[in-house]
C-alpha cells in the first residue's frame, strides 16, 4: 500500500482537491492502492482498470486519466499513452509518470534483463525461486540504507550514491512481507519491456496536460 506522501507526489502538479466531484480513471491501477487514496477526495465516478490491451482501453470520457509507474512496462508504450488521452474528455485533464533513464542503471541494467525471464515462468516459480531470495538481501541492504540515512552526516554522504538509495528509504518502513510482494510483482509483469525515457528528472518524468 502506497503512503499518502507517495501518493501525492506522484500524482504532483495534480491537486487531488480539485478532483472533488469530477469522474476520475486510473490506467494500469494494480491493486488499487491510489485508488484508495484518491477515494478520499470525493471525486463523483472513479474507475480503475488494467493496460493488458491498450487498443481495447476505452471506458468513455472522464475529467482525469492518470497512469502511474506504468506505460514504460507496456511493449507499446506509445499505445498505451494514446489509451490516456483517448479516454480524457474535452477541455478534461490526463497526467503519466514513468521513469527516467537518469537515476535508474540498476532497472534498466539488472532488473529488466530478468524481468524479460521471470515474465514467461509459471507464477509458483517467479515467487519463490526469484523473488524471494532477492527480496531476503535486499530488505537487509534497505534496512541499512535507512539506518544510516537516519544517522545522518558523512556517513550518509557516502551511502547516497549507492545504488537505489533514495528508493531503499522509501521502501524500509514497509513489511518485509511487502517487500517480497513488490520485488515478485516487478519480476512477473506480463509485459517485459522497460522504455526509460531521458529526462532532467533523476528519477521519473512527469507529463501532465489539462485542459484539453
Amino acid at each position: 500500500m502506497s503512503t499518502t506522501a507517495q501518493f501525492l507526489d506522484w500524482l504532483d502538479p495534480i491537486d487531488p482537491r480539485t478532483l472533488e466531484g469530477e469522474s476520475v480513471l486510473e490506467m494500469g491501477s494494480g491493486k488499487g492502492s491510489l485508488l484508495a487514496h484518491l477515494a478520499d477526495y470525493r471525486p463523483a465516478k472513479l474507475t480503475g482498470t488494467e493496460l493488458d490491451d491498450p487498443g481495447q482501453a476505452d471506458l468513455g470520457a472522464f475529467d482525469l486519466v492518470y497512469c502511474i509507474g506504468v506505460l514504460h512496462h507496456l511493449r507499446d508504450p506509445a499505445a498505451g499513452f494514446d489509451a490516456v488521452v483517448r479516454n480524457t474528455r474535452p477541455g478534461g485533464r490526463f497526467h503519466c509518470w514513468v521513469y527516467a533513464e537518469e537515476g535508474n542503471a540498476v532497472v534498466i541494467r539488472v532488473v529488466d534483463p530478468i524481468r524479460r525471464v521471470t515474465c514467461n515462468l509459471p507464477p509458483w516459480i517467479t515467487r519463490y525461486g526469484v523473488a524471494l531470495p532477492l527480496a531476503v538481501p535486499y530488505f537487509f541492504y534497505a534496512k541499512a540504507v535507512a539506518g544510516l540515512a537516519d544517522v545522518g552526516g558523512p556517513a550518509w554522504h557516502l551511502v547516497s550514491s549507492l545504488p537505489l538509495a533514495d528508493y531503499s528509504q522509501w521502501r524500509w518502513p514497509h513489511s518485509g512481507t511487502s517487500v517480497w510482494q513488490r520485488t515478485f510483482s516487478t519480476r512477473s509483469a506480463t509485459s517485459a519491456t522497460s522504455r526509460p525515457v531521458r529526462s532532467r528528472s533523476r528519477r521519473s518524468r512527469r507529463c501532465s496536460r489539462g485542459p484539453m
